[in-house]
């Protein structure tokens, strides 16, 4: 029999966890860019499923009127997170990396799965082939059910490919701590697929969210939003470049206000009341990181109003 009081209260510290993440990136999440926007969505989903795991046992052999409807809603909501997750993590991985809404179309065919996905789960509620609820309201696992345990593996493999494509092609520093999910991930849920009722997945993906967001916040430290380069706060990075036998390609680069205003087509001004200007500053850096050579670097020495040596 599962222990009732340790799965609430592991599902209660993961909707803490969440709570405590949502409350520590209100400033970054006013941004209301699409990374801040999938993680928004992704904590709420953990918070929502650490409930209905909570709710799947309490209500699990009870005999109540409404005991049984609650078992398959809730059971059934848990089937759908898995894929669904999933698929907003590996959105949220190659926005990270890329910063390109237009990347994220190749996506199309994981979606079409996971919708897939869903109507087969949806169908479970009238075939009984992930898993039935018996006559005396108790949950039981059918052996297809492993197979939908294992794609959210393939989802995070993806990820990890595609984390790794980039550091391939652009190199330089990265910020993104791929394995403190994957690590966290894999444990909670082979854990839990491995031994029925132990309920720690959900709480581990609280963690392993909250984990990734405290990572990239040194991101905020070291990396220019609007120009995508290293600012002058990463000076470490020079030094880890100066002390290799084979670094890689380095430069310095400062940007001119006068260059953004002409590209905004006005005068005067600051530059974040430009967004033509905003956008023609990001498009010209960005050229300029395409023209490194693979695994260089290019840090941000400062604005100027004219022309001058780097400080």
């Amino acid at each position: 029999m599962p222990n009732l009081e340790s799965i609430i209260i592991t599902n209660c510290i993961g909707i803490a966890v969440v709570i405590l993440t949502l409350v520590s990136s209100v400033e970054t999440r006013r941004s209301k860019t699409p990374d801040t926007r999938l993680l928004t969505v992704m904590l709420l989903m953990i918070a929502l499923s650490c409930f209905m795991e909570a709710l799947s046992y309490i209500v699990d052999g009870k005999t109540w009127s409404s005991a049984r409807a609650l078992g398959m809603l809730s059971n059934t909501w848990l089937y759908l997170s898995n894929p669904t997750f999933a698929a907003i993590w590996c959105l949220y991985v190659d926005y990270r990396m890329y910063q390109s809404l237009n990347r994220l179309k190749r996506f199309r065919p994981l979606l079409m799965l996971t919708g897939f996905i869903w109507l087969t789960i949806i169908g479970n509620i009238f075939g009984g082939y992930l898993f039935i609820i018996d006559e005396q309201n108790f949950y039981h696992r059918l052996p297809l059910a492993y197979v939908y345990f294992a794609i959210p593996f393939l989802y995070v493999g993806i990820s990890i490919a595609d984390v790794y494509g980039y550091k391939r092609r652009h190199g330089g520093l990265s910020f993104f701590p791929i394995w403190v999910f994957v690590i966290l991930f894999m444990i909670g849920c082979i854990i839990q697929a491995s031994f029925y009722g132990i309920s720690v997945a959900w709480c581990c993906l609280a963690l392993a969210v909250a984990g990734v967001y405290m990572s990239l916040q040194n991101q905020l430290l070291y990396h220019d939003p609007l120009t995508g380069l290293y600012n002058r706060y990463c000076r470490y990075f020079e030094g880890k470049h100066s002390g290799q036998q084979h670094c890689h390609p380095l430069c310095r680069r400062r940007v001119y206000r006068p260059d953004a205003y002409r590209r905004s087509g006005k005068g005067g001004g600051s530059l974040p009341e430009h967004p033509e200007g905003r956008a023609g500053v990001q498009r010209s850096e960005q050229a300029r990181l395409s023209a490194l050579p693979f695994h260089g670097a290019c840090i941000l020495s400062g604005w100027g109003d004219v022309p001058g040596p780097f400080p």
